[in-house]
């Protein structure tokens, strides 16, 4: 896992253990010392492997340049298309309840997201995807469709 490059998948083994171990170990001596442990896990795999030291140190650079408004990073795009989704919908509640409608979520997304949120559109200039499937499925379907999706996972 710290070999390859995905940082998402990192991510996730860490808050899937840290999960587990809620639900598992009531004993805060257990939790404790299993967060110690997944701490040097990280460290050795940042000190040990040069793509999970490269890929960390890309993430925080990434952060740096999104404080102050430049979203032309990897992880700046993908901030700046939530960023732009969310104030789509805030301007007009319609797109939230309804989408953008399958066929056009592309073209309703930039067309809208130029009026509200110019900044973050100006980093999506060849945004194919929006590289995130829940608010990818909101906007193509309507929030009817991603709620039908999170039923389909708890049952």
């Amino acid at each position: 896992l710290f070999i390859n490059g995905g940082r998402i998948g990192q991510l996730a083994f860490f808050l899937g253990m840290v999960i587990y171990l809620i639900h598992k170990h009531k004993s805060l001596k257990v939790f404790i010392i299993s967060i110690i442990s997944l701490f040097f896990v990280f460290l050795l795999a940042y000190n040990f492997s040069p793509v999970f030291k490269n890929r960390v140190n890309l993430a925080f650079n990434d952060i740096k340049l999104m404080k102050n408004n430049n979203f032309g990073s990897s992880w700046g795009q993908r901030m700046a298309a939530n960023i732009a989704t969310y104030k789509i919908f805030i301007n007009n509640p319609k797109y939230a309840l309804f989408g953008f409608k399958a066929g056009d979520a592309k073209k309703v997304f930039f067309e809208e997201g130029k009026k509200v949120a110019p900044n973050e559109i100006s980093f999506l200039s060849n945004y194919i995807h929006l590289h995130n499937q829940y608010l990818q499925l909101w906007v193509d379907g309507s929030i009817f469709a991603l709620v039908l999706l999170l039923i389909y996972f708890v049952l």
